[in-house]
């Protein structure tokens, strides 16, 4: 609801402010509503993540002068800004950042794919809903990582270096990607 109604004020701000103004404020208004206790929802099923999808992208088109049919992931790409579901893989990738020095590293003696990736180790879990939680999620991506960013969660102590080197890492890999790694196969 609070989304909807920032529609007719960014309508109205993008004709008296310049973009990078707007999208400052486009920032402050929205993606940090977004961004709000996202670990808790952010994890939820796509058809109950669409409605703040849809609003995000209308927002956005009316920020940058784009039709309402512009292509969605073209949008994102060129402006760089992270949708729902990325916005929720950034902080899940902030989490493991967080709590690096909980996160199991798998050990044992025999030589497998996982263990050489640095892998962490992922609990055996008995029901379907926890397969979206961010505890789990969080390990799954971490795995998923290329072992370059996988290095900056363990080296790096700036978080503000970790937030953009990840952001941009999110941008490159696109929606898509992040939308089928935060997936879950039934």
């Amino acid at each position: 609801k609070t989304l909807r109604q920032l529609l007719y004020r960014f309508k109205y701000l993008k004709n008296i402010l310049a973009v990078a103004h707007v999208k400052t404020i486009y920032y402050s208004l929205v993606e940090s509503r977004l961004r709000y206790a996202v670990l808790s929802w952010g994890g939820a099923a796509h058809c109950h993540l669409y409605p703040m999808d849809v609003l995000q992208k209308k927002i956005l088109k009316i920020i940058f002068n784009k039709k309402l049919d512009y292509p969605s992931n073209m949008l994102f790409s060129e402006t760089g800004i992270l949708d729902v579901r990325q916005l929720f893989v950034h902080q899940i990738i902030l989490y493991c950042f967080k709590h690096r020095s909980s996160m199991e590293k798998i050990s044992h003696e025999y030589h497998t794919r996982y263990k050489s990736r640095n892998n962490v180790k992922i609990d055996l879990l008995h029901k379907n809903l926890s397969l979206r939680s961010h505890s789990y999620l969080s390990v799954k991506i971490y795995n998923f990582l290329p072992e370059i960013y996988k290095t900056y969660i363990s080296n790096l102590n700036s978080i503000n270096l970790i937030k953009k080197k990840f952001k941009s890492y999110l941008v490159l890999l696109g929606r898509e990607a992040v939308n089928k790694l935060v997936e879950i196969p039934f």
